[in-house]
């Protein structure tokens, strides 16, 4: 089975990209609700099913890193927009960011679903996965290369 771990197909190519969303499923699932602060918890996906191919002794898929650097910026969008949409409660006058939190809480939530299943579906397919919103800055702590973008 580790020969064909990154070919076209293989489906250990799929879960690094799926994880973030099977883990905010299972916090909404044991939470009981759809809470905005369950944003946060989107980049453990991927550290996890890194780290569990680490201590089961299979290399981790090569684009874990581009999952985890998606899930960063989308967990900053969802949590930051949750977190403005409730920032009239303590302090009233930042009521006036009530639109743009709803505005990022959206587009951050939408964006995120639609692109970790059309990234799995790439990685299902051996297609180059093309991430978007993964500044250039980020880039470079988690090791993403050029040639990385590639796979």
């Amino acid at each position: 089975m580790t020969d064909h771990l990154y070919e076209e197909g293989s489906r250990s190519a799929v879960v690094p990209h799926l994880s973030s969303l099977v883990l905010g499923l299972i916090a909404i699932a044991v939470v009981g609700k759809p809470l905005g602060w369950i944003g946060f918890l989107l980049p453990l996906g991927p550290l996890l099913t890194a780290a569990i191919a680490r201590a089961t002794g299979r290399p981790p898929a090569p684009t874990w890193r581009f999952a985890l650097a998606f899930s960063l910026m989308c967990a900053a969008l969802i949590g930051g927009g949750w977190l403005l949409l409730w920032a009239a409660e303590p302090v009233p006058a930042l009521g006036l960011l009530f639109p743009l939190g709803l505005l990022a809480f959206f587009l951050g939530l939408v964006n995120f679903v639609l692109i970790s299943i059309s990234r799995s579906f790439r990685a299902w397919k051996a297609i180059p996965l093309d991430y978007p919103w993964i500044p250039g800055w980020l880039e470079r702590p988690l090791g993403l290369t050029p040639m990385m973008k590639e796979m």
